[in-house]
């Protein structure tokens, strides 16, 4: 083999040295290059052994072959020429041959510059390649097949590109290539080897979210690469479903750094899940990508929402490219629709549709409407004006309760410390279930805001989802009970009421929180407390009342909560935070005569619009044997109420009586007399398991319970389930 060659190229350095300088000049060195490849190989029997790893490379055309070239690395070598390791290439002998070798005419070497031998020094191929040029040139025409043979390679890539059409191909051991030379032509090739490290892509200018981009607008998509030996090309691609997968925008040079992209249309008019990649190739193939940080929004100039049939409380995300309320959504009704603003204490019908403000929307139809007009892709401001106000969010973006700023003067304020410092008191909004807390503000919702102050301005920031805020709260410094009623096709779960060591029993701005407006809607729930006292501007009611830890009570805080009702009957449930344990909670619907605990009950139910007070505190809860007579005659609500299968009834008499207690069905018809005697004063309780006076299980359905003592009478109704 040509790698065997090393003791012939000594020999001719010998030679010099030896012979006089006419010698020399007289002697043929061509004549020893014509010496057969056989010899060469004999003589060199074991110089292989001293590479580190190497590729042997052989040529084959017909019957020509050219067997012995070698590429690789070893200890001591150089990138040069060395003359222990490094092997000239003989010249051609007569008649046809083919030839493989590797150019250096930069080594000037005086034996020539051609050499079937290219040892180099060994190099960290992490990130990095180690290329050998090559020729194959034969003196006939016709295919050539090149067979490669791997020697103790590491797992690096190994890649053969012809360096006259620019075609590259990974070879392994014992792989071969087949093509086409012409006579005498020149063909150069390279072998490039290593590099398993992908490029570092720097995101100079990629869109990334939760940035909004109108579509027909042009974007600089810019960024760098870098690569510890050749970046070869650039991708850019787009992905409309959040990176589930991605279309190719351009295939790039490595020596393009951006590309300008036009904002497609989408079909829905917004898109939220839109995501660009760059990928980086290396010579290697190796690759590396870089994508948006976070999906981002794409928008047309005409955008749309589904509507329900009923009421609706709703604003546009777009500016209008006509005001008209009518013009924008009156084409999407077949039938009735209308629009309310609130203004001035009232509603009043609302012909204009303007960006950032809330509307009532009611309609007997669902309903696709859709708006033209202008998006905005910055943030948005709005004045708002003392009072209750109603907004909308006016981008196309979720934006979290907590991100809103709020300004006064030159002062600006997130949503909590404007609440804490008495700017504004409460923001709602209206849900298929009627009033509701939100913790962000949708696209094409409208909200209550309770406005302390005049001249305030709130600004909706475009911004990243806000991750979850968990609340950690110290039984010393609050406690709170919340409160949900139900009826059909409508809940109230705003009211809230407990204790905090920085509230006051009176009207406290970071506290407490007014009761919004009453919605149109026919079916509706509410739950409030009444503090008239207090003269506010913006009502009397409120759904949040948080007094202070210790007042004038001591340890025992009262509310009277007011329910407001289309239905005749409230389902309500309750849970509780941080109440300390060793407080008693009660509760009356007799008007504070006398009090249940509520630790034990899970649900009431309770007259649609009536009253039920909450006490807590220490020793509350009434008892049959306290030694208290009540002073005034009453009849309570059953509880449970639906119940199967009983239910306890509790009525109080102010003094001794004949007592009738006796329970009916809708027609009026008697079922069961529970009690028919005479009664001492005090509480008392009557249990029910839905059994009739001839023993039969009564039916599921409604059922009245009357109570007659002396000339006083009260009735209430039931449900009784199955």
């Amino acid at each position: 083999m040509k790698i065997f060659r090393l003791r012939f190229i000594a020999i001719i350095f010998m030679a010099t040295f030896i012979l006089s300088r006419e010698d020399v000049e007289r002697a043929s060195l061509s004549s020893l290059f014509l010496m057969d490849k056989d010899s060469l190989q004999s003589s060199r029997t074991n110089t292989t052994e001293e590479l580190i790893w190497y590729v042997q490379i052989s040529a084959h055309q017909d019957e020509m072959n050219d067997m012995d070239n070698y590429l690789g690395i070893a200890d001591g070598a150089t990138d040069g020429f060395d003359n222990e390791i490094d092997v000239l290439e003989p010249p051609p002998g007569p008649g046809n041959s083919i030839q493989v070798y590797f150019p250096h005419p930069e080594w000037e070497n005086i034996l020539g510059d051609n050499f079937s031998s290219d040892i180099r020094s060994e190099d960290d191929l992490a990130d990095h390649m180690q290329v050998w040029d090559f020729v194959v040139v034969s003196t006939q025409d016709g295919e050539v097949t090149l067979e490669f043979s791997l020697n103790n390679l590491p797992e690096v890539p190994i890649i053969m590109e012809d360096m006259e059409t620019g075609d590259r191909t990974t070879i392994g051991d014992q792989d071969s290539l087949i093509f086409t030379v012409f006579a005498d032509e020149e063909r150069e090739l390279r072998i490039s080897i290593g590099d398993v490290t992908g490029p570092v892509i720097a995101q100079d200018g990629i869109p990334t979210g939760p940035a909004i981009y109108p579509s027909g607008t042009n974007v600089d998509i810019t960024w760098s690469v870098n690569d510890g030996f050749l970046h070869d090309s650039t991708f850019v691609f787009n992905s409309l479903d959040g990176g589930e997968s991605y279309q190719l925008l351009a295939e790039l040079s490595s020596a393009v750094t951006s590309y300008e992209w036009m904002v497609p249309e989408v079909d829905s008019g917004v898109n939220h899940e839109c995501m660009i990649l760059i990928e980086a190739v290396d010579y290697a193939s190796n690759s590396s990508t870089s994508m948006s940080e976070h999906p981002f929004t794409i928008v047309g100039n005409t955008i749309q929402t589904e509507i329900y049939s009923g009421w609706t409380l709703w604003g546009a995300p777009i500016d209008p490219d006509v005001d008209s309320m009518h013009v924008n959504i009156g084409d999407d009704f077949d039938g009735y629709w209308d629009t309310f603003d609130y203004l001035d204490g009232g509603y009043t019908y609302d012909g204009f549709l303007t960006l950032g403000k809330g509307y009532w929307l009611g309609t007997m139809e669902d309903a696709e409407i859709d708006v033209s007009g202008t998006v905005s892709a910055e943030e948005v401001s709005i004045s708002l004006s003392e009072g209750w106000e109603l907004i909308s969010n006016p981008l196309v973006l979720d934006v979290a309760l907590d991100s809103l700023q709020f300004s006064f003067w030159s002062d600006t304020k997130t949503y909590q410390e404007a609440l804490e410092e008495g700017w504004v008191n409460a923001l709602y909004g209206y849900g298929e279930s009627g009033y509701e807390e939100v913790e962000k503000l949708m696209p094409w919702r409208g909200y209550w805001i309770s406005v302390l102050l005049e001249g305030i301005l709130v600004t909706f920031p475009i911004h990243a989802e806000v991750e979850e805020v968990v609340y950690v709260y110290d039984r010393e410094e609050e406690w709170y009970i919340d409160f949900q009623a139900d009826i059909e096709n409508a809940q109230d779960n705003m009211l809230t009421i407990g204790c905090n060591e920085n509230a006051t029993d009176d009207f406290d701005e970071a506290y407490d929180a007014f009761t919004p407006p009453p919605s149109p809607a026919s079916e509706n729930v509410s739950l409030s407390i009444s503090h008239e006292e207090w003269g506010l501007s913006l009502g009397d009611d409120f759904s949040k009342d948080i007094r202070s830890l210790h007042g004038e009570d001591g340890d025992i805080k009262e509310w009277a909560i007011d329910i407001e009702s289309s239905s005749e009957y409230v389902n309500l449930e309750w849970s509780f935070f941080n109440v300390p344990d060793d407080y008693q909670i009660g509760y009356s619907t007799d008007g504070g005569i006398y009090f249940e605990d509520l630790r034990e009950q899970s649900l009431l139910t309770l007259d649609g619009n009536g009253q039920i007070i909450i006490r807590v505190g220490t020793e509350i809860l009434s008892s049959f044997d306290d030694g208290k007579i009540p002073g005034v005659f009453s009849l309570s609500q059953n509880y449970p109420n639906p119940f199967n299968p009983s239910t306890t009834i509790q009525f109080v008499l102010p003094e001794d009586e004949m007592v009738e207690l006796v329970i009916h069905d809708m027609s009026g018809a008697r079922v069961r007399t529970l009690i028919s005697g005479q009664r001492k004063a005090g509480v008392e309780r009557v249990r029910w398991n839905g059994i009739s006076d001839l023993g039969n299980t009564v039916s599921a359905g409604v059922y009245v319970y009357t109570i007659k003592a002396g000339v006083l009478s009260q009735s209430k109704k039931m449900i009784f389930m199955k």
